[in-house]
C-alpha cells in the first residue's frame, strides 16, 4: 500500500492552503468621482426644489399688508385745497390780437422766445411762494413797435406788432389788457383811432423775468374810432399816419406808413 503525502491527499488542517489572488477592480477612478458629483447635484437639486416649494407655500397663506401710507395720503387728500391757477407768463399767449371793436384773439401757438426761464416762475406762483409777483416797474420795459405793411390801400387794415421787453432783474408782472398796452394812430395832430376806444377787455397779466419778452400783435380795421363808441364811422382817407403804442408811461418809437387810393 503505497503512502499518502500529509496535508495533501488527507487534507492536513496544519498544512499551509493556498490563496488565489485578488483580481484588480474593472471600474476606474475617475468613475467614481464622477459618480459623487451627479449624487451631490442631485441633492442640491432637490433642496432647491424643497425650498422654492416652501417659499410658494408659504406665500399663498401670507396676506398681502395694506398700503398705509397710500391710504393715509388719499385720506388727508380729501382736505386738501386745490392750488391757484398759475398767472400767465410771457411765453402763454404771448401774441394778442385786438381786433377793430376792441375784443382780442389770442392766437393758437405763442412765441417760443418771448419767455426766458417762465417755468421756474409759474411754478413759483403755483405753490403760492411768497405770493404773486409786483408789477414790473415801467422804467425797466422797452416798447418797439413795427408793422406788416408800410403802405396800406384805403379801406384795408394793417397789423402793427408791439414787442414788450423786462430790462429788470426782480421778477414781476406786466398787465397787457386793452386799456394798459394802447396803439393809437395818428395824422398829424388828429387822433384817427385808438385800440383802447370802447375796450371792455379784463385783466391779462403775464410773468416776467430778467430779458422776458412779451409779443402783441394789434389790428386795425382801417376806419376811424373815438372814445363814445360811434357807429359807422368814417374809412381813413389816403395820406401819412403814423402809430404809437403805450404801456402806462411807456412810449415806442413812431412808426410812420401810407394809406394810398389803389
Amino acid at each position: 500500500m503505497e503512502p499518502r503525502t500529509p496535508g495533501r491527499e488527507q487534507g492536513d488542517p496544519s498544512a499551509p492552503r493556498q490563496r488565489n489572488a485578488p483580481r484588480p477592480d474593472p471600474t476606474p477612478k475617475y468613475v467614481y468621482w464622477i459618480r459623487r458629483a451627479v449624487a451631490i447635484l442631485i441633492l442640491l437639486a432637490l433642496v432647491a426644489i424643497l425650498v422654492f416649494a416652501i417659499k410658494g407655500i408659504a406665500g399663498i397663506f401670507t396676506k398681502d399688508e395694506p398700503d398705509t401710507q397710500n391710504s393715509a395720503e388719499g385720506t388727508a387728500g380729501s382736505g386738501k385745497t386745490k392750488d391757484p391757477a398759475p398767472t400767465k407768463s410771457a411765453k402763454d399767449d404771448s401774441a394778442v390780437s385786438t381786433t377793430k371793436d376792441g375784443k382780442t384773439d389770442e392766437p393758437k401757438n405763442a412765441d417760443k422766445d418771448t419767455d426766458k426761464g417762465e417755468d421756474s416762475g409759474k411754478d413759483d406762483l403755483k405753490d403760492g411762494k411768497a405770493g404773486a409777483p409786483a408789477a414790473c416797474d415801467p422804467s425797466a420795459i422797452v416798447l418797439a413797435l413795427s408793422s406788416g405793411s408800410k403802405s396800406v390801400v384805403e379801406g384795408k387794415g394793417n397789423a402793427f406788432n408791439v414787442d414788450l421787453t423786462y430790462q429788470g432783474q426782480e421778477d414781476c408782472l406786466v398787465d397787457l389788457n386793452a386799456s394798459e398796452e394802447v396803439l393809437t394812430i395818428f395824422s398829424g395832430s388828429d387822433r384817427i383811432w385808438s385800440s383802447a376806444d370802447c375796450e371792455t377787455d379784463s385783466s391779462r397779466p403775464y410773468y416776467m423775468e430778467a430779458g422776458a419778452k412779451a409779443k402783441n400783435t394789434i389790428n386795425w380795421s382801417g376806419d376811424r374810432s373815438n372814445a363814445s363808441c360811434a357807429k359807422d364811422m368814417p374809412t381813413a382817407l389816403p395820406g401819412t399816419y403814423k402809430a404809437v403804442a403805450n404801456y402806462k408811461d411807456v412810449t415806442s418809437n413812431e412808426l410812420v406808413f401810407q394809406i394810398t387810393k389803389d
